[in-house]
C-alpha cells in the first residue's frame, strides 16, 4: 500500500555495454482523498556511448525505454505500481532510485 514515504521522484536507470538510458517519474501519495490528476509528465534522457565495431551477429543496442512509466497520484493506502519496459542487447542492468537513493530489492 502506498504511504507518504513513497512520494518522490523515481529514476529508473538501465545500462549495458552499448550505453545507458534513464527515465524519471513522479509519484505523489496524498494523505487525503483527491481526484486523480490526468496530467502525465516523464523525462527521458538517453546517453549512447560509441562502441568499437562488433563481430557480425553480435549486434549491440543501447537500452531504450519502450514503455515509459507514467506519473502517479495515489491516496494513502492505495495499491499503485510504477512500471516500464526496457529493451537492449546484451543483457541490461536496471537500477531503481527514489529521491536519489537506490532502492534495494526486498527479500
Amino acid at each position: 500500500s502506498a504511504t507518504s514515504t513513497d512520494t518522490g521522484v523515481y529514476k529508473i536507470f538501465a545500462k549495458n555495454d552499448a550505453g545507458n538510458s534513464r527515465v524519471l517519474v513522479n509519484l505523489t501519495v496524498d494523505a487525503e482523498a483527491s481526484p486523480p490528476i490526468s496530467h502525465i509528465y516523464t523525462k527521458d534522457e538517453e546517453e549512447k556511448k560509441p562502441k568499437p565495431a562488433q563481430a557480425a551477429g553480435n549486434k549491440m543496442t543501447a537500452p531504450v525505454f519502450a514503455d515509459k512509466p507514467k506519473e502517479v497520484t495515489a491516496n494513502d493506502g492505495d495499491k499503485e505500481q510504477v512500471e516500464c519496459k526496457v529493451t537492449g542487447t546484451p543483457a541490461l542492468e536496471i537500477t531503481w532510485f527514489l529521491n536519489k537513493k537506490e532502492i534495494k530489492p526486498s527479500a
